[in-house]
C-alpha cells in the first residue's frame, strides 16, 4: 500500500494538494484560468453564430472569432468564396491548459471539424489560395502544445480609492505561444503531422495577437497581506518526455550520475562501512550522521540515481533503495527487526540552474537542492504496509532523512554539480578508435610504421623548425616519446599476442567463469599532470554480475562487444628491483630483450622503468563507451558497468602489471665510481610535456602538433641535473600524415658537439699544423718542419677551434688558424750570404656543420691548407724566395638507414701539394741555396687527413640506441640534425624495421662487425609486427659495415683535386706581412685555443 503524505505534513512541512490560503493554491489558479478560457471561448463562439457567414472574417471580427474559429490563407478573386480557398481551416471547442511545471504548460487545441492544405510550399504565403486537391479534412482531433510561461504582476490604478490598504496588483499568466512545441496529436483519422504543426504555432501566435496569451490570475483583493502560493511542479501528476534541459542533454545527466555512483560504490565497496562523504552516493549508514536522532539505526545501498527532465528548468531526480536495513543500536552485526527493504524509490523534484563563469567561456551545471521538494505521486514504495506501525515510522524517518540531511551529505560530497563545459575545450563526441585513428583490419604498416620512411618536404620543413626551437636546459640527455608511439607500441604488442600460438593477455584473457574477452589494441592519451587515459577495448564477450563486489558464480551472465572503459592512472618510475611482482614468463622475457642482452648481468648499471601505474587506475564513466547496454530493456544495466569495471580493474590489470605490458621505456643507468661511455646515463628523470594544461576535459580539443609528450631528462659523466621544467618550445615531434612519429632524442652541445666532436677534430688541426725549424749552415739555409703533435713543446696543447661568427646562420662554422715566422738575420766579414732569411708558415682549417635538415644526410664538411713561404734579402739587394702549400679536404657523412645510421667519410682525405713556385732579384753574384719546400711538404704533411676518432665517436649513435629502451624493443636513430645551439637530435624509430613499402632486398654479402662491435651483432630486429618484414632476415649490413672499418682504422681514401668543398682559401701573404719579423726572435701568431 502506498503512504499518504499527510503522515509527513507536521514534520516535514511539506506541499499538500488542498487549496486553502495559505497553502498551495496551484490548482486552483489552474481552475480558475481554464474557467477564463471556457468562458472567453463561449463568448467567441457566440459571435461566431451571430456575425460567421462561412467565410473568412473580417479584420475587425478576427479576434472576436479567435477562439472558435481559425482561417489561414485567402478566398478566390473569382466564383464563390467557400472554406475549401483557405490553406487551413478549422472550428475548436474549448481549450484547456495543463500546468506541468512553474515554467511550462500544456494547452490542448480540440479541433472539431475542418481542413489543411499539404502543399507547404505555398503556406508560407498568408495571402495565398489553395488548391483544393491537397487539402485534407480533419475532425475530432486533439493537438497538444508545450508552452513556457511566466508570472507577472500589474499594479492596479485606485482612482476611486475604494480598494485603499488592499492588494493593489493583479497576478498575469503571461504565455509563450511563440516557443510553443508540439507534444502529441490524437486522432482517428491519419494526419500530416509536419502540416498541422505549421499551420497550428500560426494559430498560436494569432491566439497572441488576439491578446489570449494573457489571462488573470486569482484575484488578491483581501486586506490580510497573505500572497497566494502557487507550485505547479509539486502537483503535476504526469512527465512529459524531454531530452534536453538548460542546455545540457538528460542522458548526460544520467551519464554522470551512473559514473559517479559506479565510483562512490567502488570506493563503498572496498570499506567495511560507507564513512566516506564520497561513498555517499551509493551507501550511507545513520552512524555516518551525528546528528540523527531517530529511535534506530539503518544502513542503506542504493542504485544510480537518475534523472526525468519536469520541464526546461526542473528535473525529478529519483533515488533507487537498492537494500535498506533497519537495525535497533549502532551495532549492525546484529540483526535488526525488519527484513531488508527493497526497491523503494524516492522521487525529489530540483531546480537545474546554470552558472556562467571565466568570462562566459565555462559553464557549469547545477543542482539546487535548496528548491528541493519531495514528489510523492513519482515514488514507490513496495511492501509497504499502513498496519505495521515499524515500518511506518521506519518510512517516515526514512523519507525525512532523504528530503532534508541527505542532500546536505551529497552537496559535500559535491554531486550537486553535475555539468561542466569549456567552450575552449569542448569534451569529445565519441570515444577513441582503438589504437591510434585506424582500423584493425588496417595494413599495420599504416598504423606502426615510421614516418620518416615516408618524409615529405613539409614533414622535413617541420623537423628543421622543431629542431631549430629545441632548447635542452641545460640536460645532456633528453628523450621524447609521443603519445602515437605509445599507442603504436600496444599495437605492436596486441599483434604479436594476436599472431603469437602462445597465449596472451593483450588479445584474449579468461577470469575463470567469470568473465571471458578478446581485446583490441589499448589506446592512450597523456595528460599534463604526469597521468593519462588509457582506454582497454573489448571486441566481445561475456561477463557474469557480482554480489557485494565480488565475482558471483551464480551472477547473471551477460554477454559483450564493442565496449570501450577509459582508465585515469599515474605515469611513475621506478628500480627494476621494486618490480616484486613480475611473471616468471616476463622475466625471461626481459632476459631476452634488447635492453638486458647489452646491459643486463653488469654490476656498473642498474635499469629504471617508466611505467603506467594500473594499480590506481580511476575509471572515467563519461569517456567510456557500452555499446547496446543502456538503448535496450536490459534490467539494470549499470550492475554490467559494476562488474567489467571491477574484473579490468582488480583483476586484470593485475595480469598487465606482472606480464610488464604497463612498462613504457627502460633506462640503463650507470652507478657512482663506475666509468660510462660517453651516452651512459648517470641520472635520470621524467615527466609529460606540455605547453597547455591538458586533463581530461581538454585532451580532445588539441591539435595534433600540440599533443603531449614524455620527456626524459638525463645526465651524463655524473654531472648534477638542473632545475625543472625545460623551457617551452614550439614543439619535440615531427608530426606527419603518414605513419607514427615516435620521438625524438636530443644531445646537448657541451657533451657531444663541443666535449667531443670539436675535440677530436682538434686533433686534425694537430695533425695538420705545420710549424718550420730554420737554421743556416756554412751558408746553406737548412729548413725543416715538424707537425704540431710532434713538436716537443707543443703536442700536448690543443688546437682548439673557434667559432666564426659571421657565418651562415644555416651553417656551425669554426676555424683554426696559426701562423708562425722566423727571421734570421746574418752580417759577417768572413760570409758572402750575408742578410735576413725569413720562414713563414700559416695553417688554416675550416669545420663547417649545417643546420639545415637534408633528409639524404647529414655532412660535416673540413678544408684547410697550410702556405709555407723561405725568403732571403742580402744586404746587397740580393732578394730571393720560394712558396709552396698543400690542400685537403674530406667529409664526415652521417645516413639514416635500414638498422640505425651509419657513418662514411667522403671526399678527398690525402693532401694535394702545389709545385713551389720562385720569384725574386739577383745582384749578379751567385743565389743561395733556397729550401725545397715541396718536398718539405710532402714529407712532413700527413699523407691521409684521419678521420677515424670522430667517425667512431659517431658509432656510438649506430645500431640500436642505447640509452632508452621501448618496453622489449629498442629503437634505432633517424634524420640527424644539429641545431644553431650545437645540440644533435635525432628521430626515434623501431629498430630494424622497414615498412613494406619501402623495403627493398640489398645485396647480400658478408663482413665483420662495425664500429659498435657485438653491439649490432647483439641487437634484434623488432619482433611482433605481424605480417611486416624483418630487417634482420632480409637485410644485410654487411655492406655499409665493412666501409665503417675502413675509416675506423683511418684508411686513406684519396681522389685527388686541389680545391675543397668550400672553394678556394686565402693564399700565403705577401712579402709586406713578414718585414715586421724581428731578428733572432719567434713570432708566433695563432687563431684558436692554447692550453
Amino acid at each position: 500500500m502506498q503512504p499518504s503524505i499527510g503522515c509527513l505534513t507536521c514534520c516535514l512541512q511539506l506541499t499538500s494538494v488542498t487549496m486553502c490560503i495559505g497553502e498551495n493554491s496551484a490548482a486552483h489558479a489552474e481552475h480558475y484560468i481554464n474557467g477564463q478560457l471556457v468562458t472567453l471561448w463561449e463568448n467567441s463562439e457566440e459571435c461566431v453564430s451571430r456575425h460567421g457567414r462561412d467565410v473568412k472574417p473580417s479584420d475587425s471580427q478576427k479576434y472576436s472569432f479567435a477562439l472558435a474559429e481559425f482561417w489561414f490563407g485567402k478566398h478566390r478573386t473569382r466564383g464563390e468564396a467557400s472554406k475549401s480557398d483557405m490553406m487551413f481551416y478549422a472550428s475548436f471547442s474549448e481549450p484547456h491548459i495543463d500546468f506541468i511545471c512553474n515554467h511550462d504548460a500544456i494547452i490542448h487545441l480540440t479541433i472539431t471539424k475542418g481542413h489543411y492544405n499539404t502543399d507547404l510550399a505555398k503556406a508560407a504565403d498568408i495571402n495565398v489560395t489553395a488548391d483544393s486537391r491537397f487539402n485534407k479534412s480533419i475532425a475530432d482531433a486533439r493537438v497538444s502544445f508545450r508552452v513556457p510561461f511566466n508570472i507577472t504582476a500589474t499594479e492596479v490604478l485606485d482612482k476611486s480609492g475604494r480598494i485603499r490598504n488592499r492588494n493593489s496588483s493583479i497576478n498575469l499568466f503571461v504565455f509563450d505561444y511563440a516557443s510553443a512545441s508540439l507534444i502529441d496529436i490524437i486522432s482517428k483519422e491519419s494526419y500530416n503531422k509536419e502540416a498541422l504543426n505549421f499551420y497550428l504555432l500560426h494559430y498560436l501566435n494569432f491566439l497572441s495577437s488576439a491578446g489570449h496569451d494573457i489571462i488573470y490570475s486569482i484575484p488578491e483583493f483581501d486586506n490580510n497581506n497573505l500572497s497566494l502560493s502557487l507550485d505547479f511542479s509539486s502537483i503535476t501528476t504526469s512527465i512529459t518526455t524531454i531530452n534536453e534541459i538548460r542546455g545540457v542533454s538528460v542522458e548526460k545527466i544520467n551519464s554522470f550520475f551512473s559514473t559517479s555512483w559506479l565510483q562512490a560504490a567502488m570506493l563503498a565497496g572496498t570499506e567495511s562501512t560507507a564513512t566516506d562523504i564520497k561513498a555517499s552516493l551509493a551507501e550511507y549508514s545513520s552512524t555516518s550522521y551525528p546528528s540523527w536522532s531517530g529511535d534506530f539505526h539503518f544502513h542503506v545501498k542504493f542504485g544510480a540515481p537518475r534523472v526525468e527532465a519536469l520541464c526546461g528548468q526542473e528535473l525529478v531526480l529519483y533515488f533507487m533503495v537498492d537494500s535498506l536495513t533497519v537495525y535497533e543500536s549502532t551495532d549492525f552485526t546484529v540483526q535488526g527487526p525488519l527484513a531488508p527493504i527493497t526497491g523503494w524509490e524516492i522521487a525529489i523534484l530540483v531546480n537545474l540552474v546554470s552558472i556562467q563563469e571565466d568570462n562566459g567561456t565555462v559553464i557549469r551545471w547545477r543542482l539546487d537542492f535548496d528548491s528541493r521538494r519531495f514528489m510523492e505521486q513519482f515514488c514507490k514504495f513496495p511492501g509497504y504496509d499502513i498496519n505495521n506501525e515499524l515500518l511506518v515510522k521506519v518510512w517516515s524517518y526514512v523519507v525525512e532523512f532523504f528530503v532534508t540531511e541527505y542532500f546536505e551529505i551529497l552537496e559535500r560530497g559535491e554531486y550537486h554539480i553535475i555539468h561542466h563545459h569549456d567552450v575552449l575545450y569542448p569534451k569529445p563526441e565519441e570515444i577513441p578508435n582503438p589504437g591510434w585513428d585506424f582500423n584493425i583490419d588496417d595494413d599495420l604498416d599504416i598504423i606502426t610504421g615510421d614516418s620518416s620512411w615516408w618524409e615529405s618536404s613539409s614533414g622535413s620543413i617541420e623537423w628543421q623548425t622543431i629542431s631549430g626551437s629545441i632548447d635542452l636546459g641545460g640536460f645532456d640527455q633528453v628523450t621524447t616519446i609521443s603519445q602515437a608511439g605509445l599507442v603504436a607500441q600496444f599495437v605492436t604488442l596486441w599483434n604479436t599476442a594476436r599472431t603469437s600460438t602462445e597465449s596472451s593477455i593483450l588479445h584474449k584473457w579468461t577470469f575463470e567463469d567469470y568473465f571471458d574477452a578478446t581485446f583490441k589494441p589499448m589506446s592512450v592519451r597523456l595528460l599534463s599532470n604526469d597521468r593519462a587515459i588509457v582506454w582497454v577495448h573489448l571486441s566481445e564477450g561475456y561477463l557474469r554480475t557480482l554480489k557485494n563486489w565480488k565475482p558471483y558464480s551464480e551472477g547473471a551472465k551477460y554477454s559483450f562487444d564493442d565496449w570501450s572503459l577509459a582508465f585515469e592512472v599515474g605515469i611513475k618510475k621506478a628500480r627494476h628491483t621494486e618490480f616484486t611482482s613480475m611473471s616468471e614468463s616476463w622475466k625471461i622475457t626481459f632476459e631476452g630483450s634488447p635492453v638486458y642482452k647489452e646491459h643486463g648481468h653488469k654490476e656498473d648499471r642498474v635499469f629504471e622503468h617508466i611505467y603506467l601505474d594500473f594499480s590506481s587506475a580511476e575509471f572515467i564513466r563519461e569517456l567510456s563507451r557500452f555499446e547496446g547496454l543502456f538503448t535496450t530493456t536490459e534490467r539494470r544495466p549499470i550492475d554490467k558497468v559494476q562488474a567489467i569495471v571491477t574484473y579490468i580493474r582488480e583483476y586484470y590489470f593485475s595480469q598487465v602489471i606482472s606480464s610488464g605490458y604497463h612498462i613504457l621505456s627502460t633506462i640503463p643507468i650507470w652507478t657512482p665510481h663506475s666509468n660510462p661511455p660517453s651516452y651512459g646515463l648517470t641520472s635520470v628523470e621524467f615527466f609529460v610535456y606540455s605547453k597547455y594544461t591538458v586533463d581530461r576535459t581538454t585532451w580532445v580539443s588539441l591539435p595534433k602538433s600540440d599533443e603531449p609528450v614524455i620527456v626524459i631528462t638525463g645526465m651524463t659523466g655524473f654531472r648534477p641535473s638542473p632545475r625543472l621544467p625545460l623551457p617551452i618550445s614550439s614543439g619535440w615531434i615531427s608530426q606527419s600524415s603518414n605513419g607514427v612519429s615516435y620521438g625524438t632524442v636530443a644531445v646537448s652541445s657541451n657533451v657531444f658537439a663541443k666535449e667531443r666532436l670539436l675535440s677530436l677534430l682538434a686533433h686534425v688541426n694537430a695533425r695538420t699544423t705545420l710549424i718550420p725549424l730554420p737554421a743556416v749552415v756554412n751558408d746553406s739555409w737548412k729548413l725543416d718542419l715538424t707537425t704540431w703533435d710532434n713538436h716537443e713543446l707543443r703536442k700536448n696543447q690543443i688546437c682548439g677551434w673557434t667559432v666564426v661568427t659571421d657565418a651562415s646562420p644555416d651553417v656551425l662554422k669554426y676555424k683554426w688558424e696559426h701562423l708562425e715566422e722566423w727571421a734570421y738575420r746574418h752580417e759577417s766579414s768572413n760570409h758572402v750570404a750575408n742578410g735576413t732569411y725569413t720562414t713563414s708558415c700559416t695553417t688554416k682549417n675550416y669545420l663547417q656543420i649545417p643546420t639545415t635538415f637534408n633528409r639524404h644526410a647529414l655532412e660535416i664538411k673540413l678544408e684547410g691548407v697550410v702556405s709555407i713561404r723561405a725568403e732571403y734579402k742580402g744586404i746587397t739587394g740580393t732578394h730571393q724566395y720560394i712558396e709552396s702549400s698543400a690542400r685537403w679536404s674530406t667529409s664526415l657523412v652521417i645516413k639514416s638507414d635500414a638498422g640505425g645510421i651509419r657513418v662514411q667519410v667522403i671526399g678527398s682525405t690525402a693532401p694535394v701539394v702545389q709545385r713551389a713556385s720562385r720569384g725574386g732579384k739577383l745582384d749578379g753574384k751567385m743565389a743561395i741555396a733556397l729550401p725545397d719546400l715541396e718536398g718539405l711538404l710532402k714529407s712532413h704533411f700527413p699523407t691521409t687527413v684521419e678521420l677515424g676518432e670522430a667517425a667512431q665517436e659517431f658509432s656510438i649513435f649506430e645500431g640500436g640506441w642505447r640509452s632508452v629502451y621501448p618496453n622489449f624493443t629498442s629503437y634505432e636513430l633517424a634524420q640527424p640534425i644539429f641545431n644553431s645551439r650545437g645540440n644533435l637530435l635525432f628521430k626515434l624509430r623501431p629498430y630494424a624495421v622497414v615498412p613494406k613499402a619501402v623495403f627493398k632486398p640489398g645485396p647480400s654479402s658478408t663482413g665483420s662487425a662495425g664500429l659498435n662491435g657485438s653491439a649490432n651483432g647483439s641487437a634484434t630486429s623488432v619482433r611482433g609486427f605481424g605480417g611486416r618484414p624483418s630487417i634482420r632476415n632480409q637485410y644485410s649490413f654487411s655492406s655499409f659495415r665493412s666501409t665503417s672499418q675502413k675509416f675506423s682504422s683511418a684508411s686513406a681514401v684519396s681522389n685527388g683535386g686541389a680545391k675543397g668543398a668550400f672553394g678556394s682559401f686565402e693564399e700565403g701573404a705577401g712579402d709586406e706581412q713578414y718585414r715586421s719579423a724581428i731578428t733572432r726572435e719567434t713570432s708566433v701568431t695563432s687563431q684558436g685555443t692554447l692550453a
